[in-house]
């Protein structure tokens, strides 16, 4: 008898995401899909996608990879 919960999540700062840029999005959360779920019900261009483990412990070379796919991809960068 094991208790199940759920949880969703809600953007309170949508205002602050310009819809026309692009975006790489990167997280390293438990479930990462519900995360670009949202964004992308709320029209968020998401141009690349990078997951990393659950509570990942970022690395320099982690940040540097992120920055340059977000160069690469000429898009703005948002972690949540």
């Amino acid at each position: 008898k094991i208790k199940i919960f759920e949880s969703n999540y809600e953007i309170k700062n949508l205002d602050k995401l310009n819809r026309k840029s692009k975006y790489l999005i990167f997280s390293g959360i438990g479930e990462p899909s519900s995360f670009r779920d949202i964004l992308k019900k709320n029209n968020i261009k998401i141009v690349k996608e990078i997951i990393y483990p659950d509570h990942h412990d970022y690395k320099k070379k982690d940040l540097e990879n992120i920055f340059n796919e977000a160069k690469k991809n000429d898009a703005k960068i948002k972690a949540f």
